[in-house]
Parts: C-alpha cells; sequence; structure tokens
C-alpha cells in the first residue's frame, strides 16, 4: 500500500485555536483515502509562514523532507503549493526529491505537477513564482500600511493588545497601574526575573492570557511608546506617539540603564499599608 505523509501550515492564525491547519489536514486525509493511501504522519506548521519575507524557521517542513529522502513515505500530500512553500528555492528541493526518490506531491486545490516531464516542471516553477510574487506584494502592502501609521504616530499592528492599553489605544483601568509599578520596580533596579515571578504569582496574565517569561517581560520593558516615544522599525522617529504616554521618558530611561547594573532587590512592591502593589 503507498503511504503518505500530509503537511499543513497557515501563515496567520489570529485566534490562536489551530483551526486553519486541522481543515486543511481533513481535507488532505480525504484526498488520501480516496486514492487508498495510508497516512503515515501529519507534518503541522500553525501560524508560520513560508515566502522570502518570512524568517521564521520552518522545522516541520525540514523534517518532511529529510523523512521523505529517507523514504519514511512516498507521496506528500498538501492542501495547495502555496501551504507547502512559497519559495522557488524550496521547490527545487521538492522536486529533487521526487528525482532522486521517486516522491509524489499532490495537493487537494492545486492538483499535481508531473515533476518527471519538463513541462510539468515548469508549470510548478511557474505557480511558484506566482505565489511568491504575491506574498511580496502582500508584504509591500503591509510595509506601506504600517509606515502610514507610525506617520499617524499610532504603533505597529499586532495580533494582541498590548499591556496597559485598550483595544483603541487608551489608559487600561487595571493594567496600566501594572506598567507604571514595573518600570518603577525595574529602574530601582530589581531583577526582570523577580518581576515576572511577582507578576505570576499574583496572577496577573500577559494579554495573551499566559503566564509570563523573560521574553515578554523584556518586550514589554523596552517599548518606547509607554514614554510616548514614537519609533519607526525599532528606531526612534522625533515624534510622540497619537496615544497617551503611561510614564514619563525620565522613568522609562532610567529602568534601560538598569540593563547594564547587578539587579538588587526582588522582593514584591508594597504598598504604605503594607499590602502587596
Amino acid at each position: 500500500m503507498t503511504t503518505a505523509a500530509i503537511y499543513t501550515r497557515i501563515s496567520d492564525d489570529s485566534t490562536g485555536d489551530g483551526l486553519g491547519v486541522l481543515r486543511q489536514s481533513e481535507d488532505c486525509r480525504a484526498l488520501a483515502l480516496s486514492r487508498g493511501w495510508r497516512v503515515t504522519e501529519v507534518y503541522r506548521e500553525n501560524d508560520t509562514g513560508a515566502s522570502t519575507l518570512s524568517r521564521k524557521p520552518r522545522p516541520e517542513f525540514a523534517r518532511l523532507r529529510a523523512d521523505a529522502a529517507a523514504g519514511e513515505f512516498g507521496v506528500i500530500v498538501a492542501y495547495s503549493n502555496s501551504r507547502l512553500t512559497r519559495r522557488p528555492r524550496e521547490l527545487e528541493d521538492l522536486i529533487e526529491l521526487h528525482e532522486r526518490h521517486g516522491v509524489q506531491i499532490i495537493t487537494v486545490v492545486s492538483g499535481q505537477d508531473d515533476l518527471a516531464t519538463s513541462d510539468g516542471r515548469m508549470v510548478a516553477r511557474i505557480k511558484a513564482n506566482v505565489d511568491a510574487a504575491e506574498a511580496e506584494r502582500t508584504g509591500e502592502r503591509i510595509r506601506r500600511a504600517e509606515q502610514q501609521r507610525a506617520g499617524r504616530g499610532l504603533p505597529k499592528s499586532g495580533r494582541y493588545r498590548t499591556l496597559g492599553y485598550t483595544s483603541d489605544w487608551q489608559p487600561h483601568p487595571t493594567e496600566a497601574p501594572i506598567v507604571v509599578e514595573l518600570f518603577t520596580r525595574r529602574a530601582a533596579g530589581e531583577s526582570v526575573t523577580g518581576l515576572l515571578n511577582d507578576l505570576n504569582r499574583r496572577g496577573i496574565p500577559t494579554t495573551t492570557g499566559g503566564r509570563w517569561e523573560s521574553g515578554p517581560m523584556l518586550r514589554t520593558l523596552a517599548r518606547p511608546g509607554y514614554a510616548g516615544i514614537q519609533t519607526y522599525k525599532g528606531k526612534p522617529t522625533g515624534g510622540r506617539t497619537a496615544y497617551p504616554a503611561l510614564i514619563g521618558e525620565p522613568l522609562f530611561l532610567a529602568a534601560q540603564a538598569t540593563k547594564s547594573k547587578p539587579s538588587t532587590n526582588t522582593r514584591p512592591m508594597t504598598s504604605s499599608s503594607g499590602a502587596t502593589a
């Protein structure tokens, strides 16, 4: 019996629920079943780009290619050519898989290109270049929109709300004071680890609903917009943000200066009444 592997990928999972790749998997499995193939494994990459603009690694795609070369399966099934890759160079790797190991590639909606013939390879390469161009055009539109937002003093658009602000960039009634507290404690020399451990102990989640780790905490403490400093691509523009600042610039700079100093206090800040802030 022919064995097949399924590869699923989606560039942007705005909800984080993975339903997009699940739908792809269901459609790919149905195709494999209709051909009488036995699915040996599903390679899943959620919220991962595959264009020339993406810098995020795709370990599952690399594992798929390695397993195919090792003879683990004879067919790769994907929802479309663009789910496999939007990079013409990666298509050449897939063509080489077919030429060296006989691995077939078939998709639910893009059909099956005959990689054994020059015309079939030509069609596959045309599709890959069309996919790459579309991804690059999308990237150009996004960059232009971000430039426009920066010119208006607005931050880069993102999937999740920024700690301390509402979705319309007004001070959040309960989170804004936490931001002030974090910068105050950091400026006083408290360690990043001490801050995140305290927030986790108090049950204060990130805006994604998760626990605090060093990465999110460091990014929070390095955000100039909290002090009203407008930036574009990580560099100050000399302008001010269109949304209100939560802290003063001196406090922001003082918190940045602690990066080169040894940490001191790691105890939770307490209010004048003795209660934890």
